[in-house]
């Protein structure tokens, strides 16, 4: 069993660095598009000056834009696959120790989803696992985000406003509402709470599992 435990939590920590790799290059390489210097030279060869001012003015915006809108989808396919990833990792922990210990349950018989399980099984067993504090609290909060992204596309209506206010609170500076469109208040997701997110699953999955082993051990 903790063989197992261990292996899995090593591929995890692996995908997660390919993810940051990928995530940081890819990201890079939106930023830095040169299309709009590209566009700006050949405007001043076709346009007279003023013409070529008012053109640039437009084309930035438009440029900005654009950025702004791929960098947010890419984010968000970004958080999405890491979050999947932790949270497969964090409940195939949870499933080998309830078969080690015997305890006759499985995850489909625990109320909750997804992490909820985790503070099941921790109240069920009376078992010492990761369930408050600032790691728990971080876990919550990118589950949250990861399903304002998966269920509503990032739009937020006033149920949704209202559930995800606290986590805004928490991470002033890293996630904002953008309501730039006026159509609908979307969710700005900054490169920094992703950036973020690799450390807090890797350092959470990390916790349980030395929990689970700490109390396998004593088996």
């Amino acid at each position: 069993m903790n063989q197992q435990t261990r292996f899995d939590l090593w591929d995890a920590e692996n995908r997660f660095h390919q993810f940051k790799r990928i995530f940081d290059r890819s990201f890079d390489a939106i930023m830095n598009d040169d299309y709009f210097t590209s566009s700006s030279a050949e405007l001043s060869e076709n346009y007279s000056d003023d013409d070529v001012k008012e053109l640039e003015e437009l084309l930035h915006h438009l440029k900005a834009e654009e950025d702004s809108q791929v960098t947010q989808a890419f984010i968000g396919s970004i958080l999405l696959s890491t979050y999947s990833l932790f949270e497969f990792g964090a409940l195939e922990m949870c499933r080998h120790f309830l078969v080690e210990k015997g305890f006759g349950l499985g995850l489909r018989d625990l109320s909750g989803q997804g992490v909820e399980k985790i503070k099941i099984i921790s109240k069920l067993t009376s078992t010492r696992l990761p369930v408050s504090g600032q790691e728990w609290e971080k876990v919550l909060d990118y589950r949250t985000i990861r399903n304002v992204i998966a269920h509503n596309h990032g739009f937020l209506d006033n149920s949704s406003l209202a559930k995800i206010e606290k986590v805004i609170e928490r991470n002033t500076g890293r996630v904002a509402l953008d309501n730039s469109t006026g159509a609908a208040t979307t969710l700005f997701i900054g490169r920094n709470f992703v950036d973020e997110s690799f450390g807090c699953f890797i350092r959470y999955l990390r916790q349980l599992n030395h929990c689970f082993e700490l109390e396998l051990s004593q088996c």
